[in-house]
């Protein structure tokens, strides 16, 4: 299992978690181990006792309840809340509304829909995108150059 944010270890405190496995279904596994392994960690699930069971959770995102994540520093927010947020251009005119967020090994993005239904990706750089707001509440862009 590969993590989002490879030095985080709240796997190793969780007992419970939901996995949307490939058909879309929501399956609630717990955990019976959990080691790091290189960039991720190998997860053993109670119930899942040989590899063909193993093979059907291929794929799958493991989620938790959002209590059980830990809590935001100042200026933090997690992906997750970035979605729905209105987004501005550089000169404050309404761009469209975050609807995705994508997780890529360089860098996170979002995934904005505009007005007319067409979507666009902005990179979430520091030097190219301010979030707004304790609870995330506007990004503004502070350029679209390559964007639109």
């Amino acid at each position: 299992m590969l993590l989002h944010q490879t030095e985080s270890d709240l796997l190793e405190q969780l007992s419970v978690v939901s996995l949307r496995v490939r058909d879309g279904s929501i399956v609630e596994a717990q955990l019976a181990s959990v080691a790091k392994m290189g960039r991720g960690y190998r997860v053993k699930f109670v119930g899942f006792d040989d590899r063909t069971a193993a093979e059907g959770l291929r794929g799958a995102i493991l989620s938790m309840p959002r209590e059980q994540l830990p809590p935001l520093g100042e200026s933090e927010s997690y992906l997750i809340d970035l979605v729905g947020v209105k987004v501005l251009g550089p000169s404050q005119d309404e761009l469209g509304i975050v609807v995705d967020v994508r997780c890529y090994p360089s860098v996170d993005s979002i995934i904005i829909e505009r007005a007319d239904g067409s979507t666009v990706e902005q990179p979430l750089v520091g030097d190219w995108v301010k979030i707004l707001g304790e609870k995330p509440s506007t990004i503004l862009l502070l350029s679209l150059e390559g964007l639109l």
